[in-house]
């Protein structure tokens, strides 16, 4: 079943199972040390099964090199191949037995890849099939009104962010759902800083009512639903348009070579023990410019740096729009990171070699007044969108950056000094180089 009514990630208990909770990790993913039959559909078909023709529209070659100035093509006037390749396409393959084979742009637990992209279109709306480079027609569209959908957001294609938390919950249970919309996030703000790169003009909508507008005759139809165990939650759409000025704004962060950064990009070995050598004072720069700029703003970051040159250890904090790091509390960081990091009163990763570690914090009671059950929703896709550009900015620097959530909300509040006390950490990013590591990792080329 499909829905535009994200009901997986409402209430009050989504938060006490995913966020405040402090229990072990699931006894199903303890023992889950490889890509095995749980995680098969997750990457290889990209589509739910269905009973009508299979219609698939074979994508061009997307740009090697991002930003780009060459013409569009014909048959791709709006470059979506770029824009979906280096949003949510396979860029990485490993080819030993018992490894994740497929990565994606964007991180995701285990490389179960929950998140989908549909694509609509004034003829019909298509599945972005990851794995092939194809757009997969799920549903027929009066072109009529599919003209005025996307009119009424301005826009010429609308790409509608899905989740199916059945494919995380297989290993991880009733957590399942923080992972799924943190991914989300990262997703949308993958999205969207390709979109703003490749040219494009690009609005993020997150209202449950555009949703189900234009999810209305399509958002149903491609999934059996006689069965919810693999329901499909509508999390957010990109509306996206030819640009309609020359050049980028100022305001934007454009990293230099975004495809070849975007390539690079990973998430460092299963245990993340990264070097201990200082990271580039550059990366400071990157990160507040990149988060400075994040679509989605209703976040703020907090940095513990550890190995910086030519900076001072210690806690810093930006909020989008500052393009700097406030200092504050300079010390050595490693005893509080220990301490917000522990998961059963074991520190989840080593942050003594680790040069950075950034959380990101959501203004929890302000959104639960605001939004009521949509809230969980909303700021893990504010803060899923910045971290997607922590990950990019680090990637800059040939660093890993890693999405960890083994940490006690808590004591992140308590050590990292949060101003607000509705305030709550739901991302932490730990930064770092990795060394060599039993890793391969073959580039994905349409």
């Amino acid at each position: 079943m499909v829905t535009a009514t994200p009901s997986a990630f409402a209430g009050d208990r989504v938060w006490a199972d995913t966020v405040d909770s402090r229990r072990a990790i699931p006894a199903s993913l303890e023992h889950a040390d490889s890509h095995g039959a749980d995680a098969s559909g997750a990457w290889a078909t990209s589509s739910a099964p269905t009973d009508r023709a299979e219609i698939r529209i074979a994508l061009p070659p997307p740009a090697l090199r991002l930003p780009h100035d060459s013409d569009p093509d014909d048959s791709d006037p709006l470059g979506l191949s770029t824009l979906l390749y280096y949003a949510v396409g396979l860029t990485g393959h490993d080819p030993r037995a018992g490894r994740w084979p497929l990565h994606r742009a964007v991180a995701s637990a285990r490389c179960l890849y929950p998140t989908e992209c549909q694509v609509l279109l004034p003829h019909g709306i298509y599945r972005y099939d990851a794995a092939h480079h194809h757009l997969l027609k799920t549903a027929e569209l009066d072109p009529g009104s599919a003209t005025r959908l996307l009119h009424d957001i301005g826009a010429r294609a609308a790409l509608v962010v899905t989740s199916r938390p059945a494919r995380t919950a297989r290993l991880y249970g009733d957590y399942a759902p923080r992972l799924c919309a943190q991914e989300a996030g990262m997703t949308v703000g993958a999205l969207h800083l390709t979109a703003v790169v490749s040219g494009l003009d690009v609005e993020i909508h997150q209202d449950p009512d555009i949703l189900s507008a234009l999810g209305d005759g399509w958002l149903d139809s491609d999934t059996d639903t006689d069965t919810d165990t693999d329901t499909e939650y509508a999390m957010a759409c990109l509306a996206v348009a030819p640009r309609s000025g020359d050049a980028l704004s100022g305001q934007t962060w454009v990293p230099a070579e975004l495809a070849k950064v975007v390539r690079a990009r990973h998430s460092g070995p299963l245990i993340f023990d990264p070097v201990p050598e200082p990271a580039p004072r550059a990366l400071l720069d990157d990160l507040a410019r990149a988060l400075a700029t994040s679509p989605l703003p209703d976040y703020s970051a907090y940095l513990c740096v550890n190995r910086v040159s030519e900076t001072p250890c210690g806690i810093y904090r930006t909020v989008p729009g500052d393009r700097g790091w406030q200092l504050i509390a300079e010390r050595d960081v490693v005893p509080d990171l220990e301490r917000i990091g522990q998961t059963d009163g074991r520190v989840s990763l080593n942050f003594r070699s680790a040069a950075a570690t950034v959380y990101l914090a959501v203004p929890r009671a302000r959104a639960v007044e605001q939004y009521g059950d949509d809230a969980f929703r909303r700021v893990h896709l504010a803060a899923g969108a910045a971290a997607h550009r922590v990950t990019i900015a680090a990637a800059c620097h040939g660093l890993a950056a890693r999405v960890h959530n083994g940490y006690d909300a808590a004591a992140a509040h308590q050590e990292l000094g949060l101003s607000d006390p509705g305030e709550t950490v739901v991302f932490q990013l730990a930064i770092g180089r990795v060394g060599n590591h039993a890793g391969l990792r073959l580039p994905v080329v349409f």
